[in-house]
This record gives structure tokens, C-alpha cells and sequence, in this order.
């Protein structure tokens, strides 16, 4: 059965998507967010919880661009110092 979108209204176009009200949402996302460890009744102990892992992965991040540099630091230093002494060898 073909449907002329330009004759349908919004309730024709959400044709088999489930309609909930506000409680239900609150309590499936409530529900989820207790699955993730999160209450939500407390949103500034969740918005501290979030803010330490994002300083605990911007420094992650920082040592790991620190440790690749010294890699390539020292492996330039060694082939630099193997060089210069076969060189003068």
C-alpha cells in the first residue's frame, strides 16, 4: 500500500515506532545508567566521575606521546652515536 507523504501528518509517519511518555523514558534511562554504574539521582557526583576519567585519558594520552618521543629520541641518539663512531673508526 503506497502512502502520499504530502496528504499524512506526523502520527501517519511514525507508523510502528512506540510511543512512550516521560515516566517511561526517565526509567529506561534511569535503568541504563544503573547498569553503567551511574545513579542519577546524584548528576554532580556522575559529572565529577566523568571529569577524572577525562583527566585520566588526557594523561594517558600525554605519556604516551612523551614515551613514543623518548623512543624516538634515544633510537636517534644510538643510530647517530653508531654512526659517528664508524665514521671515525
Amino acid at each position: 500500500m503506497a502512502v502520499n507523504h504530502d496528504e499524512c501528518d506526523q502520527e501517519h509517519l511514525a507508523v510502528g515506532v512506540t510511543t512512550l511518555d516521560r515516566d517511561q523514558v526517565e526509567s529506561i534511562v534511569d535503568e541504563r545508567l544503573i547498569r553503567l554504574g551511574i545513579d542519577s539521582g546524584k548528576p554532580l557526583v556522575a559529572q565529577q566521575d566523568f571529569h577524572y576519567l577525562r583527566y585520566i585519558r588526557s594523561g594517558a594520552t600525554a605519556i604516551k606521546a612523551r614515551v613514543v618521543m623518548s623512543i624516538v629520541g634515544a633510537l636517534t641518539l644510538g643510530g647517530s652515536s653508531f654512526l659517528w663512531i664508524w665514521f671515525n673508526n
